[in-house]
């Protein structure tokens, strides 16, 4: 304390000073500033000392704990798998005391990587006011995370420190977002059940699995069937919906009912599809892999013939004898020009059989037919050994494609 004047007569005032630097010491204890004080002096003559009253003067000291996070990336496009962003976090004491137990806290919540943030380190955990320090962390870039919508690959983090009170105090979130380029995709899976069919009629479900694997949305998903050869209806497909988010899935459905026709020409079904979709955004339609189904088709010619007799027994010269040819048609497909043979090698009667009349030459899968043919007994044939009167028979028809198909003999 300096005072201008040490003598004051009776009625005078000297002011006398003092200074005091306020250190942070002060301000992190956050109690006010209190300064007591007296005056002395002695009287002239008896050499007395005489001393004031007390008094004092106080300073207000206001605590105010702040932080402040800025968050930044050092990439600024995702574009490979396997790329390293090293996130770094400028934290800022932005209060008046210090700041001690300094930590960086990355929200899992708002994070959209697939992945985790990794090798949070800060180089001081103390901070006196303003002053500031950049703690790291990075992250690997996974295949997942090329597919993320906007904003890309975002991340929000917050910091944390204690007061000289050991109260926390937290800042405001800070979000960095790194934008990754729109990846458009489709993918078509197509599917069908049964693969092999061997009868007209029968009803082929067709399965269309369509996956949005880009980053962006798509509309108009739709199913073009690019090649179809069934000789049937045409194929109509069905779709649950016609916008598809990324990674979202749906299943389109179709059906077609095998023809005759189609068994008849002998050759596979074959579908091919491909899926389309308009992505939102100034983007062109987009088409997906083109996938295919095919149905192998049981094409086989086959035909029997069971031959009988009107009679069990030859008794007289002159008897007539009827003989029946039950035609199946046991192939899968159509045949035609059906014709009966009658062995003549194998015939053992004395005369010879009338020409084998049929009323149908053309017969589908599982059609049966009956022909038949005569024979008037002769003298000699009252002669024959056991067995008696024999007559074999093949019957023999064209199939749509290849040679002619023969049945196995039948004797009577």
């Amino acid at each position: 304390v300096v005072c201008p004047e040490s003598e004051l007569a009776p009625g005078e005032f000297t002011t006398c000073t003092a200074s005091y630097e306020v250190t942070q010491d002060d301000i992190d204890r956050g109690d006010d500033l209190v300064n007591v004080a007296t005056a002395s002096g002695t009287t002239i003559g008896d050499d007395d000392p005489v001393e004031s009253t007390p008094d004092d003067a106080v300073v207000g000291v206001t605590s105010s704990p702040s932080l402040a996070l800025e968050k930044s990336a050092d990439l600024t496009e995702i574009t490979t798998v396997g790329e390293v962003v090293t996130y770094s976090f400028l934290v800022t004491n932005t209060g008046n005391v210090t700041l001690t137990d300094l930590d960086v806290f990355d929200d899992p919540a708002e994070f959209t990587g697939t992945g985790t943030v990794d090798g949070m380190s800060c180089p001081v955990t103390e901070l006196a006011p303003s002053e500031s320090t950049t703690c790291t962390a990075t992250y690997t870039v996974e295949a997942a995370d090329l597919l993320l919508p906007p904003p890309g690959l975002s991340n929000t983090a917050t910091a944390t420190a204690l007061t000289p009170t050991d109260d926390e105090v937290t800042s405001p979130p800070s979000t960095v977002d790194i934008p990754i380029p729109a990846r458009p995709s489709l993918v078509l899976e197509k599917t069908v059940s049964p693969t092999e069919v061997d009868t007209a009629g029968t009803s082929l479900p067709y399965s269309f699995v369509v996956e949005n694997t880009g980053n962006v949305v798509l509309d108009d998903v739709a199913i073009d069937e690019l090649e179809f050869n069934g000789l049937g209806a045409d194929v109509v497909v069905s779709c649950p919906e016609t916008i598809l988010d990324p990674g979202d899935v749906m299943t389109c459905t179709a059906s077609y009912s095998v023809t005759q026709a189609d068994l008849d020409r002998g050759a596979d079904l074959i579908n091919v599809a491909i899926a389309t979709g308009t992505p939102q955004g100034p983007f062109d339609p987009i088409e997906s892999n083109t996938d295919d189904a095919v149905v192998t088709l049981d094409s086989s010619a086959a035909l029997t013939v069971v031959k009988s007799a009107d009679l069990t027994e030859i008794t007289a010269v002159g008897e007539e004898v009827t003989y029946s040819f039950l035609v199946t048609n046991t192939g899968t497909v159509t045949l035609t020009d059906l014709v009966v043979v009658d062995d003549v090698d194998e015939f053992n009667g004395a005369g010879s059989i009338s020409a084998v009349l049929c009323p149908v030459t053309e017969l589908a899968p599982g059609a049966t037919t009956t022909c038949e043919a005569t024979y008037t007994v002769q003298a000699a044939d009252l002669l024959l050994p056991a067995p008696g009167l024999s007559n074999t028979a093949t019957a023999t028809a064209d199939p749509p494609t290849g040679p002619p198909v023969v049945s196995p003999p039948t004797t009577v």
